[in-house]
């Protein structure tokens, strides 16, 4: 039982060692406010600084809302790809059968295996 828990424990660890390695808008307002709340009452932040953070979180957030619609064409086009020849980096071909999304990432299936986007060398018709 004790095996369990630990590995339990260290799984969940990873899950929030991955989350604490990145940032979203969140977080950063939080950091915005947390600096507002500890500033030096005599030194301000000045409304120029404080602009430019904002502008800051605001391009942050376009930025991932331009990330999120390429994925989603991405992920719409994929669906041109069945029937297609393509070649492999391994020196394989064949037909793409299907294509699926695993972890935010497209994979092609050719010949009853599984491919990457990055282990493929080109693509073109039947």
């Amino acid at each position: 039982m004790i095996i369990a828990v630990d590995s339990a424990t260290q799984s969940n660890s990873a899950v929030a060692e991955s989350k604490r390695n990145t940032l979203d808008g969140e977080d950063f307002m939080q950091l915005l406010l947390l600096q507002l709340q500890h500033q030096n009452p005599l030194e301000p932040m000045s409304e120029q600084e404080f602009g430019a953070q904002l502008a800051q979180y605001n391009t942050l957030s376009e930025m991932q809302k331009v990330n999120q619609n390429l994925q989603s064409l991405l992920f719409l086009q994929a669906g041109n790809l069945i029937g297609q020849e393509v070649n492999l980096i391994n020196g394989e071909s064949g037909e793409i059968e299907g294509v699926s999304i695993q972890n935010k990432a497209l994979t092609l299936w050719v010949g009853g295996k599984e491919y990457s986007l990055s282990e493929v060398a080109g693509v073109g018709e039947v």
